[in-house]
């Protein structure tokens, strides 16, 4: 499972990489804090309410997290390389600031659509996982928690997902569908295939069923995020920018006769 799931972060986190016109440290950085949000902190919050696992068991799964991730980072920053590394990571979130009028409301929907989702998603495999949920007697592990806990636990979960994914908002080029694929396939990798590929314990109805829905609502949100928040030009470097306002503005001469 292990494995399985550092070859398919690869497969999606390898071209994402090459994209990311940052230097080394700063690409490195950035895929380590992408991936151990994504692929743990967030998912231990889940896990906290959702499972029946204790605090030790969780702090001791994300400090082992924070090894792999390390390792993981360090070998698609090197092994995928930009084309250039001329951008600043703060000045591309500064821009995206400026591209977007309403940065915060757009997040904070963005962030607060992620239930609305989780729910449509999760209300059609619910009826088939019900009983994993309500049968302790079948020892897996997870547990249902009230729905007012629910519903602030995923409108949290949505708000970190959209703050994680946020530096891929400003630096990834390309029109928004494209933009909106990448995120969500970050998402379904890291929330979805890479858990199920690990948690072997877990009937195959429900390592199936509950990837599938993860994988759905994943894809969706991706979309969401890129549509509030995405810009089709993507990010321009300093010299780029100031090409492309010059081009905007050059005089049209007027045609001779």
């Amino acid at each position: 499972g292990l494995v399985l799931s550092g070859f398919v972060i690869s497969l999606v986190f390898g071209p994402i990489a090459a994209r990311l016109r940052l230097k080394l440290g700063q690409r490195m950085g950035l895929i380590f804090g992408i991936l151990l949000m994504t692929g743990s902190l967030i998912n231990v919050l889940e896990s906290a309410f959702f499972t029946t696992l204790g605090p030790a068991v969780l702090t001791s799964g994300a400090v082992s997290a924070i090894v792999s991730y390390v390792v993981l980072a360090y070998f698609l920053a090197k092994l995928f390389p930009p084309p250039s590394e001329d951008v600043e990571l703060s000045e591309a979130i500064s821009r995206l600031a400026n591209r977007r009028s309403g940065l915060f409301w757009r997040i904070s929907l963005a962030g607060m659509l992620f239930f609305p989702i989780f729910a449509l998603f999760g209300s059609m495999v619910y009826p088939v996982l019900r009983p994993f949920y309500e049968n302790p007697a079948l020892g897996i592990g997870v547990t249902q928690p009230s729905a007012n806990v629910a519903m602030s636990l995923e409108l949290a979960r949505g708000l970190l997902f959209v703050l994680t994914l946020l530096p891929l908002v400003a630096l990834l080029p390309g029109p928004r569908p494209a933009l909106g694929l990448r995120l969500g396939l970050v998402l379904a990798v890291m929330v979805a295939v890479a858990p199920m590929l690990q948690t072997h314990w877990f009937p195959p109805t429900l390592r199936w069923l509950h990837g599938l829905e993860i994988v759905g609502d994943s894809l969706a949100h991706g979309l969401v995020i890129a549509w509030l928040l995405g810009s089709p030009r993507g990010y321009l470097s300093s010299d780029e920018a100031e090409a492309t306002g010059k081009k905007a503005h050059r005089p049209r001469r007027g045609r001779r006769r």
